[in-house]
């Protein structure tokens, strides 16, 4: 094989014609090739996805915001008694406080609040990791037989402070019968390690009650996060220059 002397070459392109012309046509030709491509893998995945649904059955989820979930969580933490028991939605429960949606073709993500506490989880959430949560009314029953709890009658679900007087589903039932209705939750506090919140009722009067309605829980924590959202919004996201 015969070796060419240094800095010394050959021109051996039998290419004559326009190289402008030719880019424009290769580059054009390639666009073309990678937009097939992708829809090719568009149609396969939309193939892959019928099949997966009709062999697994898969159901489109219809949460909504407010819905009492739990949270799918497989981690085995050390000393736990997951693996024998496989407990896996012991995360929870959370309400739903926002549905959240980038692209078209991209399910949607969920946004959850603590019941408890009122944090929001730090992540979001798809919806094959959630679960309906079912109380157990056993331990409301009992506890509505010895105590007076405490019952909402509203709040304005746009975020408003204005007080209403409506009635609730909890204040209809027979079993809630001996709720004192109220309009809102105004703060919550932990005393003798538990939890109280001080609760507006609708003849105008406050008062600290250990108990709540679901519903009324509900609202106080939804307000919550749209009040931390307002004020997200309102924080200022660059430096001021002072002079």
């Amino acid at each position: 094989m015969p070796v060419n002397e240094p800095n010394f070459s050959i021109d051996t392109s039998p290419f004559t014609g326009d190289y402008k012309q030719y880019f424009d046509w290769l580059a054009n030709d390639l666009k073309n090739l990678h937009e097939a491509v992708h829809e090719n893998k568009q149609e396969i995945k939309l193939e892959d996805k019928k099949q997966y649904d009709r062999k697994n059955a898969v159901v489109r989820p219809t949460y909504t915001v407010g819905d009492k979930v739990l949270l799918y969580d497989n981690r085995i933490r050390p000393h736990s008694d997951r693996v024998l028991t496989h407990r896996n939605y012991e995360l929870g429960p959370f309400y739903i406080a926002q549905l959240v949606q980038g692209k078209d073709d991209i399910g949607l993500a969920h946004k959850l609040i603590d019941v408890k506490t009122g944090k929001s989880f730090r992540r979001l959430v798809p919806a094959d990791r959630l679960k309906p949560y079912t109380a157990d009314r056993t331990d409301l029953l009992a506890r509505l037989s010895t105590n007076l709890h405490k019952e909402q009658q509203a709040v304005d679900t746009t975020g408003s402070d204005q007080d209403q007087n409506t009635t609730t589903d909890e204040a209809a039932d027979p079993e809630l019968s001996g709720c004192e209705a109220a309009k809102r939750i105004l703060k919550e506090r932990v005393r003798n390690k538990k939890k109280e919140f001080l609760v507006l009722f609708a003849d105008g009067w406050k008062a600290w009650a250990d108990f709540v309605t679901p519903t009324l829980l509900q609202r106080y924590r939804l307000l919550q996060d749209r009040q931390r959202q307002r004020k997200r919004e309102r924080r200022p996201t660059g430096r001021t220059i002072a002079c």
